[in-house]
């Protein structure tokens, strides 16, 4: 998975919930520290446009197969298999 927000060592910094300015308020979960799955997604996808705006093979060959390859594997990773029941 790719971080939501990344620092520059690319480790997520996303907080685990919102700081409240109201001192009588509760702070609020930021789900999307946790289930940001799409991204990874967005990022194969960019990567795909990249290379078919550059044409820069060498690019794909060198980083760009292997992070659409991960994504494919990580999405795989998520799949359940449900068998089809008969009526």
């Amino acid at each position: 998975m790719f971080p939501w927000e990344s620092a520059a060592t690319g480790d997520e910094v996303t907080p685990q919930s919102s700081i409240p300015t109201d001192p009588y308020a509760e702070a609020v979960r930021i789900w999307c520290r946790d289930r940001e799955i799409h991204l990874s997604a967005d990022i194969a996808y960019a990567v795909w446009q990249y290379w078919q705006t550059t044409g820069d093979d060498n690019w794909l060959c060198d980083y760009g197969a292997e992070i659409i390859l991960d994504t494919a594997l990580f999405w795989m990773s998520r799949l359940e298999w449900h068998v089809k029941q008969e009526r």
